[in-house]
């Protein structure tokens, strides 16, 4: 089986700019990982071409290791 997702050999991996992204506050932000690790938040971040860039399409950014069951709609919409 192979893997639908395709990387770029020139994409440096270890800095992701994660595009159009909701954060919990329900503001939607650019958000730059550099190893790991968040480096930077604003509302409109442009990086070079060779950082992966991923399209969130204002889906909801949560952090790893959370349960999934836990209630956001009442805290995000009322």
């Amino acid at each position: 089986m192979t893997s639908k997702i395709h990387r770029e050999e020139t994409k440096d991996m270890s800095r992701i700019l994660l595009k159009h992204v909701r954060l919990m506050n329900g503001e939607i932000v650019d958000m730059l990982i550099m190893n790991g690790r968040i480096a930077q938040i604003d509302t409109d971040l442009t990086m070079p071409a060779t950082i992966n860039v991923i399209e969130g399409q204002r889906q909801l950014l949560m952090p790893g290791l959370v349960n999934a069951h836990a209630h956001i709609d009442k805290n995000l919409l009322g």
